[in-house]
């Protein structure tokens, strides 16, 4: 007689694998996912052994599936944003699901509308990359166990998954490299203010200065948007204002493609006059007159691990279920940053 009393979950926890693992076996896309033989097996022989029904398992993970999952972005036409939306949809078809996009154009208001919106077309679950000033948005639905992952930024007072990366460690990384190269008086363009992402990168390059013996100078950090023209205005004030400023730490690429203008706007020169480190690499900075030094972010292993966060969040039905992931940052040196004796 079929046992009908096991779920995914129950089978999950008694193997010691996670939910998605088992589904995976169960909807026999082992060798797609490269799940071995003998996890395949193991789950197999307990089906067998229990006489659970395969089908009836597969109707759970089926039910109430709307195969859906919302997306929010705070700027799709920034390529760090575009990249893990391209990995986060890719991962999403490869299980069977739809994603459902939406920018919030780094407004709260617009972020709510959307997140309204989502719960509304019956999303299976959510990711989302919040504008990240309050966690009001999204307090009930974490609170009520609502599948939602965040990415990039997320909200240290909530008790959410999220897969960001260590921003933090990324800002010591730059800072220390640019102190190593000679360079003492060094500006910051930094991004949207009370974002997780942004007070953990500035923390990290501030104390970096203070534990160099430098003086970390509140009024050498610029800026309140994470884009081309906030870089490029706020890159004309330092400049103008700090002549001695020998390098520059721009905390995303838009940040430093507007800094590279003004730069060029006063006559001066990569890395000749001012030195530059920016966060998230692209592919292009590595064939710009002088190649960028960056902090790299992993853009498509954030979008891909947010999913399977997510799809875990929505088979499971754990309400313990909270995973939280920083990625680390590699510094890929190149020629925008020189030596000073």
């Amino acid at each position: 007689m079929r046992d009908s009393s096991y779920n995914i979950q129950k089978i999950a926890k008694s193997l010691g694998l996670s939910v998605t693992t088992v589904s995976r076996v169960i909807s026999n896309q082992t060798e797609k996912y490269r799940i071995s033989a003998k996890t395949a097996k193991i789950v197999r022989d307990f089906i067998e052994v229990h006489q659970i029904e395969p089908n009836e398992i597969a109707r759970q993970l089926r039910m109430k599936s709307t195969k859906t999952i919302g997306l929010i972005v705070p700027d799709i036409a920034n390529p760090f944003f575009s990249e893990i939306a391209r990995s986060i949809e890719n991962e999403a078809r490869n299980n069977g699901y739809f994603v459902i996009l939406g920018d919030s154009n780094d407004d709260q208001k617009l972020e709510e509308e959307l997140v309204s919106l989502m719960q509304k077309r019956r999303v299976d679950g959510l990711i989302i990359a919040p504008v990240g000033k309050d966690s009001k948005t999204f307090k009930q639905l974490v609170s009520r166990n609502f599948p939602i992952v965040f990415v990039d930024r997320y909200f240290e007072e909530l008790d959410g998954s999220y897969v960001s990366s260590s921003n933090y460690e990324g800002a010591v990384k730059a800072t220390k490299f640019l102190i190593g190269n000679g360079h003492r008086n060094i500006a910051c363009l930094q991004g949207l203010q009370g974002t997780s992402t942004n007070s953990n990168r500035v923390k990290g390059y501030l104390e970096t200065l203070e534990s160099g013996g430098l003086i970390s100078d509140r009024n050498l950090v610029k800026g309140d948007s994470y884009s081309e023209s906030d870089g490029y205005h706020n890159a004309l004030i330092l400049l103008k204002e700090f002549p001695q400023i020998t390098a520059v730490l721009c905390l995303s690429n838009l940040i430093a493609l507007g800094a590279l203008r003004a730069i060029k706007e006063l006559g001066k020169k990569v890395p000749e006059d001012i030195s530059l480190i920016t966060f998230d690499d692209q592919p292009y900075f590595q064939f710009f007159q002088s190649p960028l030094t960056t902090v790299a972010q992993q853009m498509s292993s954030i979008g891909t691990s947010a999913f399977q966060i997510l799809l875990d969040h929505i088979v499971s039905e754990n309400p313990f279920l909270k995973q939280k992931l920083l990625l680390d940052m590699p510094l890929i040196e190149r020629e925008s940053v020189r030596i000073i004796g």
